[in-house]
């Protein structure tokens, strides 16, 4: 477990608070496989 990273996976608002969480290039790298994977092009 990251100690940074403050969400719960049982909280029903998981997914928000864990990318409040994280820094701005892990957004970065979420934001790219998130619209890889939607076939979008970066």
């Amino acid at each position: 477990m990251n100690p940074e990273k403050t969400a719960s996976v049982y909280n029903t608002k998981f997914q928000k608070k864990w990318m409040v969480s994280c820094d701005e290039a892990e957004k970065i790298i979420i934001d790219f496989l998130k619209n890889r994977q939607e076939g979008k092009q970066w």
